[in-house]
């Protein structure tokens, strides 16, 4: 019986199990760190044939949602055990079926899995990254040019790379590869193709079908939604171009929040190359691009507010609110508020709210907010931590996990009366919370809590922080 061709999963499995992986870096590759220097997250990241899943972690610590697709089940198993808590993102699966939603990733990033497919199934590589890449988005890494005597890897012509991705996207970067393995040396190049997006689309074609056509009063708007602002949109008008036909002048603010898009979580409008802010009134024909707070254009003139280090969360957001707390961060909770309570405070005591109610968010007194796209407790402050840059403010247990209140400590003698004898007994360092007079000492709950905070450390990438040794009772 002969090998299987290297488009067939057993190819690989065999490899992996014999520990035969000449394409096996060990580690990270010299360009793709600079990449990550120069663009740090949030956004979606694919890794399509994940190998052993090392770029995985170099996206992920670097604050991109990041993971892996790999069809060897062998494979995939090395990968989930050198991934350790990060291992759930290596799916295994086959990329050209693999129930992606289209429009999903801002990166895709490709090393040796182009060149392991044999040259006719080119055009489905192809096609299958431009679909699932947001528009400006970008395929990334490192390509395989040959001359190669016994593939795989199968070598491409640069005319021909050109080709296959130029009906798609933009090269953008072009350049020798340093630390080439003995397989790829002198025979690959790093490149950068940013996915061509809606933005040549004009306005006029647009209004072709618009039934206002004809009409003087009337105008058009195509609004392009980027990064994870598709997350809002209708899922028929999701990660494309949405045309409106309007018959007064509005607001951007408005007209954005008509899609279904809260104005905290825009960063960046602009319309005719040039950003606007949300007052900028929409009375002719116009183009805008829409970009969350990842978007790395025009740094200087941003909508959203970068130094937050307070917050308010919505009654449903209790256990994020609690994680928070745990990671040392300033968030005010109550259960049950009233929509109109969480407002006050948000505007007196200066807080970013934090909510899953969309309606809520859009008020127009909200100046700065944020909503968890995750239901799962853990994801969520991952999520904020990430949005607000908060890994520096990270300070675990030195918060009342109850009210919010700043730990200080205090001798046994003056909470004595609220200690259970064996706490008496065997304890003799405590904090309490001024506010409340909960007390706190370093009990054998406290793996439990440290645990959790570790798993956030993890997902966040964060190895360490600074560390109180209160623990929570």
């Amino acid at each position: 019986m002969g090998e299987a061709p290297s488009s067939h999963p057993e190819f690989f499995d065999v490899r992996y199990s014999a520990g035969e992986m000449p394409w096996d870096f060990g580690g990270v590759p010299k360009a793709l760190r600079l990449f990550l220097e120069s663009r740090p997250g949030p956004g979606n990241v694919l890794v399509p044939g994940c190998g052993s899943g090392y770029e995985i972690e170099a996206f992920y610590s670097r604050g991109w949602d990041a993971v892996g697709i790999d069809f060897s089940a062998v494979g995939v198993k090395r990968a989930r055990s050198l991934l350790g808590p990060l291992a759930d993102r290596v799916y295994e699966g086959d990329f050209f079926a693999y129930p992606f939603r289209e429009n999903r990733f801002d990166i895709i990033y490709e090393r040796t899995f182009l060149c392991a497919l044999p040259p006719e199934m080119r055009s489905r590589y192809a096609q299958r990254i431009a679909k699932l890449i947001v528009p400006s988005g970008v395929l990334c890494g490192f390509f395989f040019f040959g001359p190669e005597d016994d593939p795989p890897p199968y070598p491409i012509l640069s005319d021909e790379l050109d080709e296959l991705l130029g009906n798609w996207f933009t090269k953008i970067e072009d350049r020798a590869v340093e630390d080439s393995l003995e397989l790829y040396a002198d025979k690959e190049r790093w490149q950068v193709w940013k996915r061509n997006g809606f933005r040549s689309l004009s306005v006029a074609m647009e209004r072709q079908n618009s039934p206002a056509v004809g009409y003087a009063n009337h105008f058009s708007v195509v609004l392009s939604f980027h990064g994870d602002l598709g997350f809002f949109v209708q899922a028929k008008e999701r990660y494309q171009p949405i045309t409106r036909t309007l018959t007064r002048k509005t607001s951007i603010k408005d007209l954005i929040e008509s899609c279904g898009v809260p104005h905290p979580e825009v960063d960046l409008i602009i319309v005719n190359g040039q950003p606007v802010d949300f007052s900028f009134q929409v009375e002719s024909d116009t183009a805008f691009d829409i970009y969350p707070t990842s978007a790395e254009l025009f740094s200087t003139f941003r909508l959203q507010e970068r130094n937050v280090r307070a917050f308010v969360a919505d009654g449903h957001l209790g256990k994020l609110a609690r994680d928070l707390r745990l990671l040392g961060i300033d968030v005010s909770y109550r259960q049950n508020p009233t929509d109109r309570e969480l407002l006050a405070t948000m505007a007196q005591e200066n807080r970013a709210l934090l909510t899953r109610d969309r309606p809520l968010l859009m008020h127009r007194v909200v100046r700065t907010g944020y909503y968890p796209r995750s239901q799962r407790p853990i994801e969520q402050t991952v999520e904020v931590v990430r949005r607000f840059g908060l890994v520096q403010a990270l300070a675990p247990f030195v918060r009342c996990l109850r009210c919010n209140g700043v730990l200080r400590s205090v001798s046994k003698e003056a909470i004595i009366d609220q200690l259970e004898p064996l706490t008496r007994f065997y304890y003799d360092d405590f904090q309490v919370c001024p506010n409340c007079g909960q007390p706190y000492w370093r009990g054998s709950h406290v793996v439990k809590l440290e645990k959790r905070v570790q798993a956030i450390l993890a997902h966040l990438g964060v190895s360490a922080l600074k560390s109180s040794e209160t623990s929570l009772s």
